[in-house]
């Protein structure tokens, strides 16, 4: 193995990219949020939240703990939801 791909493969630094999956946990918890404001969540739904605050997709809320839709998870949402409808006509998702 060479050393860039050693230092590729441990590469701190890189974004992650949310699954659908974790798109699908996001829009879940902040639709059953109280002012989509995300507080405590489901022991299962932690690796896909923390995932997208990872990516940017979650800001701080002002409180420790407590999490809001960024720019970015707005625009990643509302994405995942175009591509959802064109896949799925006639869904009010």
């Amino acid at each position: 193995m060479s050393s860039t791909t050693k230092r590729a493969a441990n590469d701190t630094t890189r974004v992650p990219v949310p699954t659908d999956l974790n798109l699908f946990v996001l829009a879940e918890c902040i639709a059953a949020a109280p002012g989509g404001i995300l507080g405590r969540v489901a022991a299962t739904h932690v690796p896909h939240i923390r995932r997208c605050i990872d990516a940017g997709l979650l800001e701080q809320a002002g409180t420790r703990g407590t999490w809001k839709l960024s720019a970015a998870g707005t625009d990643a949402l509302n994405t995942r939801n175009e591509a959802w409808s064109r896949a799925t006509p006639g869904s009010t998702r």
